[in-house]
C-alpha cells in the first residue's frame, strides 16, 4: 500500500544514496572553488574520500552474511565507512579553515554529513541485532 511522501521513512539504501549527494556536493564545491592553488591541500584528498566512501557502502550493501565470518566482514566495511565519514569531516573543517567555503555551502555540506551519520549509526545498530545469532 502506498504512502504520503510525508509519511514516509527512510529507505534501506537511503545511507547510499545520502553518501551519493555528499559526494556530489563535495565534488562540486571542490570544483568551484576560487582558490585552485589550494587543489593539492585538502581538495583532492576529500573529493577522494567522498568518492571511497560510497564505493565502501556499495561493497557493504552488497554483502548479504549467512555465517558469522561475512557478518565479520560486513561489520568490517560499516567501520571503516564511518571512519572515512569521520575522516571527511575533518579534513572538511581543515580545507573550509583555509579556503572558507560559503555559509550556505558548510552547512548544506554539514547537514548531510550529520544525516549520514546518523544512518550509519542505525545501520551498525540494526547490523548488530539482525546478526547476532549467526555462527
Amino acid at each position: 500500500m502506498s504512502k504520503f511522501a510525508s509519511q514516509r521513512g527512510d529507505t534501506a539504501v537511503s545511507f547510499i544514496y545520502t553518501a551519493r549527494q555528499l559526494s556530489k556536493r563535495i565534488k562540486t564545491s571542490c570544483a568551484n572553488a576560487n582558490h585552485k592553488k589550494f587543489t593539492f591541500y585538502g581538495l583532492q584528498d576529500l573529493s577522494r574520500y567522498s568518492s571511497d566512501l560510497c564505493l565502501q557502502l556499495m561493497q557493504l550493501n552488497r554483502i548479504n552474511p549467512r555465517s558469522k565470518m561475512e557478518a565479520d566482514a560486513r561489520r568490517l566495511l560499516l567501520s571503516k565507512a564511518r571512519g572515512t565519514l569521520d575522516a571527511i569531516v575533518s579534513l572538511f573543517a581543515e580545507v573550509d579553515d583555509i579556503i572558507g567555503f560559503s555559509p550556505g555551502v558548510i552547512e548544506e555540506i554539514g547537514d548531510l554529513m550529520e544525516k549520514e551519520d546518523r544512518l550509519l549509526a542505525g545501520l551498525q545498530k540494526s547490523d548488530n541485532e539482525r546478526f547476532k545469532d549467526l555462527r
